[in-house]
């Protein structure tokens, strides 16, 4: 039988990105994600947040560290992990994280408005320059890929 890990989110970096060094050398970034969801009162709707712990390790780790701030808008795509630690106390515990495979940094800005739109939608218009500019911080999309991650390379 086949099993499915994956994860997509799509919210806001909670604090700033948490950059450091294993002993083994690794480089490792840990974010914090809030994202909502509408949850039923009686007759109302509330918006609930729920925050997911992400890491990123090596290339993306950095690339991480370097892009995102709090408040910054992000997606995510990758695995869910369990860790388990026996803390100060002695205390057996667990942690659920995603470990990440990409991350797309979205601009926190609006794009320019403009009643010209030469054929086409002013969304079409920010797809293609999501795809063409890549690597510009102009207010494209910027999609980063890490390297494939090895259950067995990476640092408890």
């Amino acid at each position: 039988m086949h099993t499915v890990n994956q994860v997509v989110l799509f919210g806001r970096i909670g604090s700033d990105p948490e950059h450091r060094i294993a002993p083994s050398g690794k480089e490792i970034t840990r974010l914090s994600i809030a994202t909502h969801r509408s949850v039923r009162d009686g007759d109302t709707w509330q918006q609930k947040t729920d925050w997911h712990r992400v890491v990123a390790f090596e290339r993306l780790a950095r690339q991480a560290v370097e892009c995102l701030k709090k408040g910054d808008q992000v997606a995510v795509v990758g695995q869910l992990r369990q860790n388990h630690f026996t803390n100060r106390e002695g205390q057996n515990r667990s942690l659920v994280e995603v470990t990440a495979s990409r991350l797309c940094f979205v601009p926190n800005r609006q794009p320019p408005r403009s009643t010209s739109y030469e054929g086409e939608p002013p969304e079409g218009r920010r797809l293609r320059q999501a795809h063409t500019d890549k690597g510009s911080k102009t207010g494209a999309i910027q999609t980063v890929d890490s390297e494939e991650i090895h259950p067995s390379s990476t640092p408890s």
